[in-house]
């Protein structure tokens, strides 16, 4: 090869490069803008068929309750409802390691986070059950509420810094539901100075200004109180989108973000067959966790009899 094709050779390699890293980096910035505006438009639809889909308003899903129903409402929980699902993941949960899990949440983490559970409950209008076994999945029991996933997610509930943000926000936002309480839990937590911040940018529904959200306060979501708090909130928010007969739906999305069970994998509404049929990975094993056999729920509910 003459020196001249080398250079030639060369040049193209460098253009083909940046061509491509242009492409990629284009692609995810529009895939980023797309999920966002998903996710907005998800709420908009949500609130403009408030009559239909939000006839439970802040009382979880009364017309929408299955035997897995919440407690005072149409079908309380009873022992045996779960698992909905046969199978386990054997990743967290199985047979073997069932009763530890079950000492584990009796014996560490009601004693250290019973009483947070038991007013973000009452605040919330989301079962002690759904709390305990959505924390129970996601916890690490070595960290506790230091515990910090590979991804970012932090605390007893894994909060992503951007879920704790929007969950505050969509609550008020598309609810109107940011009562006197919940920011009184946020002054205790963050300071009045910085709570006022928080309350002020949520009344502007301006997720941006929100500063729990920011790389300096992200430590806040190990503040086991406000995470607990907040992942509550954001279970109810889940179900009064979903409703409580679409619980893959309502763990798809605290896993793996609010749009996903919506637009990628396009479960919402339909059945757990179907949700189980058309999830992959995390997303898949999520729902195994919580609500198959030997999951979160089951555990809770059976082993330890939760059921309010």
């Amino acid at each position: 090869m003459n020196k001249l094709a080398k250079i030639l050779l060369v040049v193209l390699t460098v253009l083909l490069l940046a061509v491509g890293g242009y492409y990629f980096l284009n692609r995810k910035k529009t895939e980023a803008e797309t999920l966002a505006k998903t996710d907005d438009a998800f709420y908009l639809q949500y609130a403009d068929n408030a009559d239909t889909v939000h006839t439970f308003n802040i009382n979880r899903a009364v017309e929408n309750s299955l035997a897995i129903g919440f407690s005072g409402f149409a079908n309380p929980t009873v022992a045996g409802t779960f698992p909905l699902v046969d199978d386990s993941d054997a990743s967290k949960f199985n047979a073997a390691s069932r009763q530890k899990w079950a000492n584990f949440i009796k014996d560490t983490l009601m004693p250290k986070f019973g009483s947070y559970v038991a007013h973000a409950s009452e605040l919330t209008k989301v079962p002690t059950w759904m709390i305990w076994g959505v924390m129970v999945t996601e916890i690490d029991p070595e960290k506790l509420e230091f515990s910090k996933s590979s991804s970012g997610a932090r605390g007893a509930m894994q909060l992503m810094p951007v879920t704790a943000t929007d969950t505050i926000v969509v609550a008020k936002k598309y609810k109107n539901y940011v009562p006197d309480a919940h920011e009184a839990i946020l002054k205790k937590n963050l300071g009045e100075t910085r709570a006022e911040k928080i309350i002020d940018a949520v009344d502007k529904f301006d997720r941006s200004l929100v500063e729990i959200s920011k790389k300096s306060s992200l430590n806040d979501l190990y503040n086991a109180e406000l995470n607990i708090h907040i992942g509550a909130l954001k279970l109810a928010n889940l179900l009064d989108i979903y409703g409580a007969d679409d619980l893959a739906s309502v763990v798809v999305s605290y896993n793996k973000g609010d749009a996903t069970a919506k637009t990628k994998y396009g479960i919402a509404g339909k059945s757990l067959k179907y949700a189980l049929a058309n999830t992959t990975g995390e997303a898949h094993d999520y729902i195994l966790r919580t609500l198959g056999k030997h999951g979160g729920f089951d555990i809770v509910t059976n082993d330890l009899g939760i059921l309010v």
